[in-house]
């Protein structure tokens, strides 16, 4: 599976630009799911789209080809890919005070470290805030 990550999970350009809206079901996952009346909105804006929101990475439905995968949290992205559930990440936005060195993609430090581990065990990572930009793959 092809997991997105941003850390604004569920927004119109992820809706309209990422192809999210002609998926068959969007996955959300993210650990403010729990707290919030979050997954009601999600439900709200997917548009008619089956929207399935999970507060972590337990319990996960089989994936399916259509699915848009989606977290927030780059800890979620890794248990999946220790779990060998994702064949590639493709970071649309991670904004986290570090050194911007992408639009929409300033990772700090931890998370930087947390990519590169990821990067290492074989993990094809792609940051791409926008469908029409080039991808730039991680490490760079």
């Amino acid at each position: 599976m092809i997991l997105h990550l941003d850390d604004r999970l569920l927004h119109g350009k992820i809706l309209h630009g990422w192809s999210a809206a002609r998926a068959s079901r969007i996955v959300l996952l993210s650990l403010r799911l729990e707290d919030s009346g979050l997954s009601s909105r999600c439900q709200e804006v997917a548009g008619g789209v089956p929207c399935i929101c999970l507060a972590g990475a337990a319990k996960l439905p089989e994936p399916d080809p259509g699915d848009f995968w989606l977290t927030d949290n780059l800890g979620l992205a890794k248990e999946l890919l220790e779990a060998g559930l994702v064949e590639s990440l493709k970071i649309l936005g991670l904004r986290q005070g570090g050194e911007e060195l992408a639009a929409d993609f300033s990772p700090d430090s931890s998370n930087r470290k947390m990519l590169d581990e990821m990067a290492s065990q074989g993990l094809r990572i792609e940051i791409q805030s926008f469908p029409s930009s080039p991808a730039r793959i991680w490490p760079f």
